[in-house]
């Protein structure tokens, strides 16, 4: 694929799911295999001094709020998500995330150094 197929695979991304027709990369997995199930784990909370949750104040602005962040310090479990391999046929894989048609996972957003990179074609990647 060209780099121009590359970036347009990525704004046509960009552009279903601003319109909210983008699919997860679970949806379109020729297969998906759960390598590891969902864990509860029992946890201690945090070692706290008396008085140290009152200076809780706000969360971590665009992610939590201050109740959040408060739950966090009483918590005595967790849950791990489940660890999940799909296969996807014909997609791009980059520093940035993963593009297939119609699909795309982010770990963060796409800069120009990712479309003006060397692209390798492959069988087979793992990300």
């Amino acid at each position: 694929m060209t780099t121009l197929g590359f970036a347009g695979r990525m704004a046509a991304n960009t552009v279903r799911g601003l319109i909210g027709q983008r699919s997860s990369l679970a949806e379109i997995a020729q297969k998906t295999e759960i390598l590891q199930e969902e864990e509860r784990v029992a946890v201690t909370p945090p070692l706290q001094l008396p008085g140290d949750t009152d200076k809780v104040t706000e969360g971590v602005p665009g992610h939590s709020t201050a109740a959040e962040e408060l739950a966090v310090t009483t918590q005595t479990e967790m849950i791990h998500a489940p660890v999940i391999r799909w296969e996807i046929e014909d997609c791009l894989v980059h520093p940035a995330g993963i593009d297939a048609r119609g699909a795309m996972w982010r770990h963060r957003r796409p800069n120009r150094h990712d479309l003006t990179g060397h692209l390798h074609t492959a069988d087979r990647a793992i990300y």
